[in-house]
């Protein structure tokens, strides 16, 4: 078994697992029907080639990866935010219902087999489990701020290829924050077709060189004391100005203005409100 993270734990599952080539795919839960449909296309692609399809078991792009596994014969793992006694949310009730039922599927969790869950850092485990059993993981759709991106990051941890569904036409700049930065951060970009995607993501097609090393817009004049203090502190990841204040021990007054100068010079970008990373 990968590794997590942290300290090995006790996995529970339904039933004994199987081999095979585990793919993760994850996304918000308020998922555009347009990514719905494409999750499910894809992790029906990847369960006719005999992978794993694995998911979160929340609803939206989860609950889409889940029953495009199942809809195509084949197998699909949900690493469940809560024991395995306990079904999590409630509305998706059918889903775990499904996995217990078909053969090769099955429900993971490193909790206690009657903890309920409902708790942030439960799903933050569970995200980390995801990612060390994953070889593999992409984000079909998901915000700057989200679970989905939590899965990411231990996937950037652990040393896992990571991938993101371009921007689409038919989702607002806000929906596809998240897959944009995880870009930045070194995921790949899927290819526009799903076959040639499902190729690359079962090794039958090689994989584009690892993406560029991040580079950022330079001052074009010398910065104040406290300028270089709070530009020193920002990467591509959104930082809060509060968040921001504290590391560099300067006021809050005096970091908002010197991001809102360095903002107006486009060595800063803002977004959402009161966040700030590099340009």
């Amino acid at each position: 078994m990968r590794l997590l993270e942290q300290p090995p734990r006790a996995v529970s599952t339904w039933r004994e697992l199987q081999e095979g080539k585990v793919i993760a795919i994850v996304g918000t839960r308020s998922a555009v029907p347009e990514a719905l449909e494409y999750t499910k296309r894809l992790a029906g692609a990847l369960a006719r080639e005999g992978a794993i399809v694995a998911s979160g078991g929340a609803f939206g792009i989860d609950q889409a990866a889940h029953e495009g596994a199942l809809g195509a014969g084949g197998r699909t793992w949900l690493f469940a935010p809560c024991g395995i006694m306990h079904m999590r949310p409630d509305g998706n009730r059918h889903v775990y219902e499904r996995i217990k039922e078909s053969d090769g599927s099955n429900i993971i969790s490193v909790l206690d087999d009657d903890d309920p869950g409902g708790m942030n850092w439960k799903y933050f485990r569970r995200n980390a489990a995801m990612a060390a059993f994953a070889e593999e993981v992409v984000c079909v759709q998901a915000g700057l701020r989200s679970g989905a991106r939590n899965t990411m990051k231990h996937a950037r941890v652990l040393g896992r290829r990571r991938w993101v569904v371009p921007s689409h036409p038919f989702v607002d700049a806000d929906g596809m924050l998240g897959c944009e930065l995880e870009h930045e951060l070194g995921a790949y970009v899927a290819p526009s077709r799903i076959e040639a995607f499902v190729a690359r993501l079962l090794g039958k097609e090689p994989v584009p060189p690892v993406p560029l090393a991040i580079t950022f817009k330079e001052p074009s004049r010398p910065l104040d004391p406290e300028e270089e203090r709070v530009l020193s502190v920002l990467t591509v990841e959104p930082r809060h100005t509060d968040e921001i204040a504290v590391e560099v021990g300067l006021s809050a007054p005096t970091v908002a203005t010197a991001l809102l100068t360095l903002a107006l010079e486009d060595v800063v970008v803002e977004g959402p409100g009161g966040f700030f990373r590099r340009n």
